[in-house]
């Protein structure tokens, strides 16, 4: 799917708007369409620079803004309806359809409760993907809003798609305040695991220690303990993993090296 949007030279007057957060998908500069492609979106133009942008997967940070209790998780049919408390922030907001990233899971806003509760419909692959299956009344989920066009990206690119997960083995002090936690992958995750590389749990962007076939650790400081749900995370508990999003690429890209 491609979006066409025309600007002037001075890139003034757009056609059409590209809204302020990235509910879904980036826009990258791509190829340069035809003039006459300018011509069945703003007719009544004639402008001289024609832009392409090209719908790539890249919405959220990794950053968490807020750890909120879940109020109800319902079936619904082979899927779930899910409700969260809305977070106490005063700069907090959504929209009916907006995309926010749950425990590193993207899920659109189907409708907004009475004092800003949030609900959300889970497909049947969703709930296949995650631990979401097992969520109970209380339980913290981390949610993060789509990432701003002029926001800093503070974690990594994350596209809120969960490859799938990892099992907690051990939970440590670290001796400075934060903690250590090991994890097992699940099988076919190990390739992505990269020390010092990228992983998103539950939605957190985390940096990889000591990778060895699908097991590794990662070091959560104080703050990470403090605003997310990591900070609960007991041995046997799962989260979901999403792989670093530049690695799948180039996996999928380059040839087989056999």
């Amino acid at each position: 799917m491609r979006l066409t949007a025309v600007f002037g030279s001075d890139r003034k007057g757009a056609c059409g708007q590209l809204g302020p957060g990235l509910n879904g998908h980036a826009f990258v500069l791509g190829a340069m369409p035809p003039l006459s492609a300018a011509s069945t979106l703003c007719p009544a133009r004639s402008l001289p620079a024609v832009y392409h942008f090209q719908i790539v997967q890249a919405m959220f940070t990794g950053i968490i803004e807020a750890a909120v209790p879940v109020l109800a998780a319902e079936a619904q049919g082979s899927g779930l309806r899910l409700t969260l408390k809305a977070p106490d922030l005063a700069d907090w907001s959504v929209a009916r359809g907006d995309s926010v990233a749950v425990s590193g899971a993207c899920l659109t806003v189907e409708d907004l409760g009475e004092g800003g509760d949030i609900s959300f419909d889970l497909t049947a692959e969703t709930v296949a993907r995650t631990w979401f299956g097992s969520l109970e009344p209380g339980q913290l989920l981390n949610l993060e809003r789509a990432l701003k066009l002029d926001a800093r990206l503070d974690g990594h690119l994350v596209s809120g798609h969960v490859d799938g997960g990892a099992g907690v083995l051990d939970v440590q002090p670290s001796g400075d305040g934060g903690t250590e936690i090991a994890f097992q992958a699940d099988p076919g995750q190990d390739r992505y695991l990269v020390d010092k590389g990228s992983v998103t749990l539950d939605g957190v962007s985390l940096t990889v220690i000591s990778p060895e076939q699908g097991r590794f650790h990662v070091a959560l400081i104080p703050l990470t303990l403090e605003l997310t749900s990591l900070g609960d995370l007991r041995t046997g508990d799962r989260v979901n993993l999403e792989a670093d999003m530049i690695g799948k690429w180039v996996e999928r890209l380059l040839p087989s090296q056999g």
